[in-house]
């Protein structure tokens, strides 16, 4: 089978599995400290994109997603000489897109549960579809500096 469909799956399903024991242990906006004025489990339900952009905008954001899926193969995939990195960001990238994709078109929200805090600053409730989907995106501004650099 194909590297980035195992990736994919692997992520979509750790992903769903986690998400489905915050439904499990969590009540909605409930949290369960992890490391004092750090770290925390938080239940809470994103109707929007990164930073709750686009709220409440459901189907637009389903459709876009859509597209964008099938920029990646055509862009990124379908026809091209891949290396091992590119296949795992590939892997990563739609995996943690179809993770949040699965939450929009099935529960009308993306479920958020990773909460951190720095100081004051509580950064944005995200979850492993996101940090999958930035981790691709930072591996792929990596590998276009080094093809650059060669």
């Amino acid at each position: 089978m194909n590297v980035i469909v195992i990736i994919s799956m692997l992520v979509f399903g750790v992903d769903q599995g986690i998400k489905a024991l915050v439904f499990s242990f969590l009540p909605y906006q409930r949290g369960q400290v992890m490391i004092p004025h750090f770290f925390e489990l938080l239940h809470v339900h994103n109707f929007g994109a990164a930073w709750n952009l686009f709220s409440g905008n459901r189907l637009f954001l389903i459709i876009v997603t859509f597209f964008f899926l099938g920029m990646i193969y055509y862009l990124f995939i379908d026809q091209k000489k891949l290396t091992g990195l590119s296949k795992v960001t590939m892997g990563l990238l739609i995996g943690g897109v179809l993770g949040n994709l699965g939450d929009r078109i099935f529960r009308g929200y993306v479920v958020d549960y990773l909460a951190f805090q720095f100081g004051a600053y509580h950064f944005p409730v995200f979850n492993i579809a996101d940090m999958c989907i930035v981790l691709a995106v930072a591996l792929m501004i990596v590998e276009t500096m080094r093809r650059k650099e060669a």
